[in-house]
């Protein structure tokens, strides 16, 4: 991940890098260390799959053997329907719900009926291919690595990742674990790399025009607030510049990037620097991007696509210099 901090009106640029290396790796005391390092998509869509059926099954294992998970994309108002209309199939699971175009639907189907669905979506032309041919795979290698009594395997005293969890209960996203992926830190700016991003933004003060933040992937520009579903006083402004940003995309590659506040747009992320840039380094242009792809090759994007992944996102940031060019 990288902090991209731009200066329209003197030029200047500033980057600093947050490294970070695994994703099960944290601080208990000096460091923990995990037995081995997950990929990111899977663990992901395996804490999809036990949300999904631990309300049903708490008490029991339920077997996935042959059980095949799918990644759906629309291109069209007629492709998303039909994918929403797999929400009421009641023998397949629709992990995500589909809400908008080339956006990855992650669905499971049992093996009896899998073939079924497969032919459906060829004569309807949608998209699709398979993430994996066996979920109970998955399973049985996430409890042989992270059995219950080890101490290292990403749980918490005071909260089971094994049960099922309503949205309130584990929102804004962060976790005070720390051998969590989603741990807050020790405190505000307690680490090296988040106090070099404070004290860049603050050093420049009033001068900083425009802030953005750098990951992958998802194809995103977002602005504040992750904190808070509530939009900011700005909120007007920030969407045009979004809309212009994401015209701007468009017209490089034909590429699409949904846009909207960070918390609406994907999820609650408390701890955001882009709402630490808007609400206390005072940068009205604040803006978080996820760049390419939509899921289908996930942090593995190919080399073909780096280089227009950056030229049209260039584009974007330069829409935004435009507007705040003519605002100041």
């Amino acid at each position: 991940m990288s902090e991209f901090l731009a200066v329209p009106s003197d030029n200047k640029l500033i980057q600093a890098t947050a490294l970070r290396q695994n994703v099960w790796k944290a601080k208990v005391q000096n460091i923990c260390i995990y037995k081995r390092t997950l990929n990111l998509e899977k663990m992901f869509l395996i804490v999809l799959l036990l949300s999904a059926v631990l309300p049903v099954f708490s008490t029991s294992h339920v077997n996935f053997t042959g059980h095949k998970l799918y990644g759906l994309f629309a291109s069209d108002d007629d492709e998303l329907k039909l994918l929403k209309g797999l929400i009421e199939h009641p023998e397949i699971d629709v992990w995500n719900e589909p809400v908008d175009l080339y956006e990855k639907v992650n669905v499971r189907v049992p093996p009896n009926i899998a073939g079924q669905f497969e032919d459906k979506w060829k004569s309807e032309g949608i998209d699709y291919y398979v993430v994996t041919n066996n979920i109970q795979k998955w399973i049985d290698e996430e409890r042989e690595e992270n059995p219950v009594d080890d101490a290292l395997a990403g749980r918490q005293e005071n909260f089971q990742l094994d049960v099922y969890h309503t949205f309130d209960a584990v929102r804004p996203g962060t976790s005070g674990d720390s051998c969590s992926e989603i741990f807050r830190g020790e405190g505000a700016f307690s680490e090296e790399e988040s106090k070099a991003v404070r004290d860049g933004v603050l050093s420049i003060g009033p001068r900083l025009k425009a802030y953005f933040t750098l990951h992958s992937y998802s194809q995103l520009w977002m602005t504040p607030y992750g904190h808070s579903r509530e939009v900011p006083p700005d909120y007007q402004d920030q969407m045009k510049a979004l809309q212009a940003a994401a015209n701007a995309i468009a017209s490089v590659h034909g590429q699409y990037y949904r846009h909207g506040t960070i918390a609406n747009t994907i999820y609650p992320a408390a701890g955001s620097s882009v709402d630490w840039a808007y609400e206390k380094a005072r940068i009205k242009y604040s803006f978080a991007i996820e760049l390419r792809d939509t899921g289908r090759q996930g942090f593995l994007l190919s080399n073909s696509q780096i280089i227009p992944n950056a030229e049209e996102n260039f584009a974007g940031i330069k829409a935004v210099a435009d507007i705040i060019r003519n605002e100041v």
